[in-house]
């Protein structure tokens, strides 16, 4: 079918479809600039917050994700760091030392002794300070196997007293 632009029904015809189709253009073009615009504006407010996380906030971070992965290492590095940047801070303290304590477990699991005891060395101090008084006489009750295993017996014997004091301090651990 051929075009008749000298009848004027068919020219408002065509000039109604092309008004249509710019119409349906604009509409598409429209919608793609605020998708735009949104993504813009979505990657500036992730700028925003990379930018407002402390150094301190990352290294707890980073050592909670190497926690999930059973990364000990990466963990304890993590906490140290951010032990460096706020030494005072309870919640770091707890975790460090929950990860030395776990990471002193996986060595001990897998027969390394004198690791095992190096890392639970490292965990006590940290857990006497945060863990609770059950979860304290676990991470000794262990480190206290180890110890004789190695065999040190005056760290043992330190250890066990510790845990005296502790069930003394605490009734409820006897059960």
């Amino acid at each position: 079918m051929q075009l008749d632009l000298e009848d004027p029904t068919q020219r408002t015809k065509t000039i109604l479809i092309a008004a249509l189709v710019i119409v349906a253009l604009v509409v598409v073009l429209f919608f793609k600039m605020k998708a735009i615009e949104r993504r813009i504006e979505h990657r500036a407010q992730v700028n925003n917050i990379l930018r407002s996380t402390t150094p301190l906030a990352m290294a707890e971070s980073n050592g909670d994700m190497a926690v999930k992965r059973l990364d000990f290492i990466n963990a304890i590095n993590n906490y140290e760091q951010a032990i460096k940047l706020d030494p005072g801070n309870k919640g770091i303290k707890a975790k460090l030392g929950k990860a030395y304590g776990d990471f002193a477990e996986a060595c001990w699991l897998s027969a390394n002794l004198k690791g095992s005891a190096y890392y639970y060395e490292k965990a006590v101090p940290l857990l006497e300070e945060t863990a609770s008084p059950s979860e304290l006489l676990e991470y000794l009750k262990d480190y206290g196997h180890v110890l004789r295993q190695l065999p040190d017996e005056p760290k043992a014997v330190l250890i066990e007293r510790k845990i005296d004091e502790l069930k003394h301090a605490h009734p409820e651990l006897n059960k």
